[in-house]
């Protein structure tokens, strides 16, 4: 416990899945933190249920894929809490998966727009928020598939790959400034996302096969590396990425 008190931490997408679990996360560990929701509501109930006061924690709306939006979340934070210490770029989409010959031009801007245009723009807002008070620590939520390929993936694996390059290479222009710039990629996890594809038992026997230790990820497993990311313990870890797959990166 303790692990980030008194750090001031946004997690986007925080309404649920893997970034409710850090949100909640971080508050246990001291943390201030800011959550944000788009379509989906739900960010102050996960809050609520780690019994931290609410003076240590605000929901924002954000659609991470708008700079105005964006912009505004970063003005709340700082209103509320007057500075910025991690910024967890987790919102995203998965929900557009289909073999390559299926694939639409539409399908390609979409993702490409939620998941690769708004890193770059919560990422910048946040990195100049930080600069002011001495550097921080930004997260990206990249992908098991940044690395390896799967079936009907194509322009969701090249969005995830789109990320990693631009954690590289955010985090070599941000580090004479003190902020570091490092990725998590989870493989599969059970979230609302992905849960009708986990219900298929084929599809789940397939994604068990390839997992060595034997399960799905749960949203809590990605929780303690997002700490370690957001917490003074890595201070000498910058652009790069920790795989979260149950080993299944292994076997490729």
């Amino acid at each position: 416990m303790g692990r980030l008190e008194e750090k001031v931490c946004v997690v986007t997408g925080s309404n649920g899945g893997i970034g409710a679990a850090v949100a909640k996360g971080f508050l246990r560990e001291g943390a201030n933190v800011v959550l944000t929701e788009f379509r989906t509501k739900g960010a102050a109930e996960h809050a609520k249920e780690t019994g931290v006061s609410e003076d240590k924690w605000m929901v924002q709306p954000l659609d991470a894929s708008k700079r105005d939006s964006v912009d505004a979340l970063i003005a709340a934070t700082l209103e509320r809490f007057g500075r910025l210490d991690v910024f967890m770029a987790h919102a995203g989409s998965n929900n557009r998966y289909a073999h390559f010959l299926d694939a639409t031009e539409e399908d390609f801007d979409y993702l490409m727009a939620n998941n690769c245009r708004s890193i770059f723009s919560c990422s910048q807002a946040a990195a100049k928020a930080m600069l002011s008070t001495g550097g921080g620590s930004i997260i990206h939520t990249a992908s098991m598939l940044s690395f390896i390929a799967r079936r009907n993936s194509v322009v969701y694996g090249a969005t995830k790959g789109c990320v990693m390059a631009m954690t590289r290479n955010m985090a070599y222009d941000l580090a004479k400034y003190n902020i570091r710039v490092n990725a998590l990629a989870p493989g599969t996890v059970k979230t609302n996302q992905n849960k009708s594809r986990l219900e298929d038992p084929v599809y789940l026997e397939r994604n068990l096969n390839d997992i060595p230790l034997g399960h799905i990820g749960l949203p809590e497993d990605m929780v303690g590396a997002a700490i370690f990311l957001a917490s003074d313990e890595s201070s000498f870890v910058t652009g790069t990425s920790i795989l979260l797959d149950g080993g299944l990166s292994t076997m490729r």
